[in-house]
C-alpha cells in the first residue's frame, strides 16, 4: 500500500486546473504533488509532514516551511535521531 501511495503521489506530480477540474501532470513527480499539497492544502500537508520531522525540534526564531522541510530532508539522509535544531527566517 505505501508504494502505491508513493506511485500515485508520483504520477499525479504538481496537478493543473483544466477546464475547472484538477487534472494530473506528472510534473515534479512526487516532490511537485507535494509542493502542490503543502501550498493549496497545508492542513493536510502539516501532518504528513510531522510524520518526517524528528519529534524534538528547537526552534531559533520563526521558521518558514521552507526551513522546516530542508531541516527534515538533512535529518533524513543523515538518519539522525538527535534533536534538529532549525534556524529559519520571518517572511
Amino acid at each position: 500500500m505505501r508504494t502505491a501511495i508513493a506511485d500515485a503521489a508520483n504520477n499525479v506530480g504538481r496537478p493543473k486546473l483544466v477546464k475547472g477540474k484538477l487534472v494530473a501532470t506528472g510534473e515534479g513527480g512526487a516532490t511537485g504533488y507535494f509542493e502542490w499539497l503543502a501550498v493549496t492544502q497545508p492542513q493536510t500537508f502539516r501532518p504528513i509532514l510531522s510524520k518526517i520531522i524528528p519529534a524534538k525540534v528547537e526552534v531559533a526564531g520563526a521558521v518558514t516551511l521552507e526551513a522546516l522541510v530542508l531541516g527534515a530532508r538533512r535529518a533524513l539522509e543523515a538518519e539522525e535521531s538527535a534533536p534538529l535544531t532549525i534556524e529559519g527566517k520571518v517572511e
